[in-house]
């Protein structure tokens, strides 16, 4: 696991860019998907819609960080709030609220296998025909409000974007 503070220090510096760009020799470039699940939103119940939504932001979280570090700039808390994703994390997997509040954000991808494991049961449910009840839908409007916060507060990628281009 990386150090993010301490790459963060040094992230100007021509052997660290090299590292990091070593290291995201394989990212995608997400402008080239089209995504049929962000543009349209399958009929799914509304907690399984949460979890994929949760799921998904945590991705571009660890994406939109590994991208600010490899622009070089050194405040990455400046661009990146943990305390967003955090709250995502903590509505999806409260039982792990110790974990999250002692990791920085670059380890909370240990914690996607267990978010796809929800989903992957919910999507079960689905298929066995088991009806959401009331406590589902109160999970999934937690979940999908703490997701709407961390996009009223962070823009989605064109903060990135506009970050890279200098605006």
């Amino acid at each position: 696991m990386l150090n993010i503070k301490a790459v963060a220090k040094e992230a100007s510096d021509p052997k660290m860019q090299s590292f990091l760009s070593t290291i995201g020799a394989g990212t995608p470039d997400l402008a080239d998907f089209k995504n049929a699940a962000r543009d349209e939103q399958p009929f799914l119940p509304e907690l399984a819609w949460a979890y994929f939504t949760a799921y998904k932001t945590i991705l571009h979280a660890n994406f939109a960080l590994y991208r600010v570090l490899k622009i070089g700039l050194d405040d990455v808390d400046k661009y990146l709030s943990k305390e967003q994703v955090s709250k995502i994390l903590k509505a999806v997997l409260p039982h792990r609220s110790q974990f999250i509040d002692d990791r920085e954000m670059g380890a909370y991808h240990y914690l996607l296998d267990e978010i796809e494991s929800s989903l992957l049961g919910e999507l079960r449910n689905i298929l066995e025909g088991k009806v959401a009840d009331q406590a589902a839908a109160a999970r999934a409007k937690e979940i999908m409000n703490a997701v709407k916060a961390v996009k009223e507060k962070n823009p989605d990628r064109d903060a990135v974007a506009a970050i890279e281009s200098g605006e």
